[in-house]
């Protein structure tokens, strides 16, 4: 995750890693693998330059070390580790911004408008919307995967198959999504063909037929009460009452000697 410098120039950043919350650094004085450092005369120096570039619609950057003046590259020789070495090209990253992405549960189903849920169909593979389905019923549970720039593909967990297409989701309201299609870059919707709806990517802007509720479940986990408690309202109008639960961890260890 790039941070922007606090305390040079403008446009450099360091590089943090969002899994242990740790800077690129290199490793010794003459190490070549990439605690913020700013002061550019240090070997430990954390900053990196980066130069952005549009290919198509797809923003792509790469970074140069500060310190090092060469630029940063991925090595596929050594399990596509991140390098910082002379005379090699400068490899180009995908940008993502998180904050624009909707992150769904693992599990999730889709409610259309009317309360029915997508459902698929086992013995044709398709998917409909079907009005006497649950959002605990094998056929509408579909598992969320999501790739590297940020899109999702699908997979019924019922046929234990993929959809054929990756979408983009896009959060309408809490619990409303419109999917994207990026084979086409058109928006799902609700499509009736004689007395079945499918869903159907071909809409340019989203409508109130491509709304979808997302009911995201966590499965195969148990609840554990850890504290409960009781108020009663006796008077005969509304009233707020504060009530303050706590509850006490205790860790029992045994040791044999």
């Amino acid at each position: 995750m790039p941070e922007m410098s606090k305390n040079v120039d403008k446009g450099l950043v360091h590089i943090r890693c969002c899994y242990n919350n740790r800077y690129w650094v290199k490793d010794s004085e003459n190490g070549d693998m990439i605690t913020p450092e700013e002061d550019v005369s240090k070997w430990s120096c954390t900053l990196f330059e980066p130069t952005f570039n549009m290919e198509g619609k797809t923003l792509q950057v790469r970074f140069k070390h500060v310190k090092l003046d060469q630029p940063l590259s991925i090595d596929t020789s050594s399990e596509d580790c991140i390098r910082v070495k002379p005379h090699v090209s400068a490899s180009h990253f995908i940008v993502v911004n998180w904050l624009t992405l909707l992150v769904l549960p693992k599990h999730v189903a889709f409610k259309r408008y009317d309360g029915r849920y997508l459902s698929v169909l086992i013995e044709e593979g398709d998917l409909v919307f079907m009005s006497d389905d649950h959002a605990g019923d094998p056929t509408v549970r579909q598992e969320i995967i999501t790739t590297r720039d940020g899109s999702i593909r699908l997979k019924s967990d019922c046929l234990n198959k993929y959809w054929h297409q990756a979408f983009q989701p896009l959060k309408l309201a809490d619990n409303i999504i419109a999917l994207r299609s990026l084979k086409n870059s058109k928006y799902c919707r609700s499509y009736k063909d004689g007395d079945r709806y499918y869903l159907k990517a071909d809409v340019s802007t989203i409508s109130w037929d491509a709304c979808l509720v997302n009911n995201g479940r966590i499965y195969d986990q148990t609840e554990i009460l850890l504290a409960s408690g009781e108020v009663v309202n006796r008077t005969n109008v509304e009233d707020t009452v504060e009530l303050k639960l706590s509850y006490e961890d205790i860790l029992n260890e045994a040791r044999k000697l």
